[in-house]
């Protein structure tokens, strides 16, 4: 069982706090495949985690995968997205629809003590990669940047824990690589430093957009990005 409540500290003691515990909800469902079926499936580990980011961690549960590609989650609360913890080599997440509708970067509700049926999550073994480099003004190559690559569709930006906005650094050689975006249209930029993880922030990416260099990632298909610092 877990519990939780929401609570505000404003430099005062704050005491009478009171917990309800419950049981999580259950979500059980299949695993499905674009490409051949993997040989062993109880490899695969499915997870879930808060549409909220900034909310509770309660109820982030996980579980392998049986033979026959069923699995079920168990002791989850509020809004969920589902996502694959560990797939076998090459594979991918592609999509996650519960009784038909895509929940893939949605994610759905599940309330305690229920049992919601009907997931399937997809894998598919035509995962993308984008890779690169970057030239400075006199067609030097750079070796010490940041590059940002995101959605051209703004509200990709703001979906919850999103796929659609990445960045990375580059190797020793001045080159860069990505894997495993869904696919779609994109914009590319590189600048001189943004911490890991702040590349998700709308407001920068909007500023960057109009020095970006725009690209199409098919399903499966390996990019070549080559272009000057966006800095």
């Amino acid at each position: 069982e877990s519990g939780s409540t929401p609570l505000s500290v404003a430099g005062e003691d704050v005491s009478g706090i009171l917990l309800t515990t419950s049981k999580g909800g259950t979500a059980t469902g299949a695993l499905a495949f674009d490409g051949p079926r993997p040989a062993s499936l109880t490899s695969i580990r499915l997870t879930s985690m808060p549409v909220d980011a900034d909310g509770s961690t309660l109820g982030a549960g996980a579980a392998s995968a049986k033979d026959d590609g069923t699995f079920e989650l168990k002791g989850l609360t509020g809004p969920r997205l589902i996502r694959v913890g560990s797939a076998p080599p090459g594979w991918t997440l592609k999509s996650v629809k519960l009784n038909g509708t895509d929940i893939t970067d949605t994610g759905a509700e599940f309330k305690a003590g229920e049992t919601t049926s009907g997931l399937e999550v997809e894998l598919t073994n035509k995962a993308t990669a984008v890779n690169g480099s970057v030239t400075a003004s006199d067609g030097s190559l750079l070796k010490d940047y940041t590059v940002v690559i995101f959605s051209e569709t703004p509200d990709h930006w703001r979906l919850p824990m999103t796929r659609w906005v990445t960045g990375t650094r580059p190797d020793q050689d001045g080159r860069f690589k990505v894997q495993q975006l869904p696919a779609g249209n994109y914009l590319a930029v590189a600048v001189d430093y943004v911490p890991q993880g702040e590349w998700g922030d709308s407001a920068l990416l909007d500023r960057l957009k109009s020095k970006a260099k725009r690209f199409t990632l098919d399903e499966g298909a390996i990019v070549s990005v080559i272009g000057p610092n966006g800095a």
